[in-house]
């Protein structure tokens, strides 16, 4: 499970701006916890010092 949600995870990193237009983003919603973890891995991501998700 781990493996599969950093694999998420980077993909949102890389894909961040497409994947905020999509219907599916706005599902997350419903999922307050994920959409907070997804919100701050975006934020990380934009930042000078990035590094890439991982898990633990």
């Amino acid at each position: 499970v781990d493996k599969l949600k950093t694999t998420c995870m980077r993909f949102l990193q890389a894909h961040f701006h497409q994947v905020v237009s999509t219907k599916g983003f706005e599902e997350l919603g419903e999922v307050p916890a994920l959409l907070l973890e997804v919100t701050r891995v975006s934020m990380l991501s934009s930042q000078k010092h990035y590094k890439p998700y991982k898990t633990g």
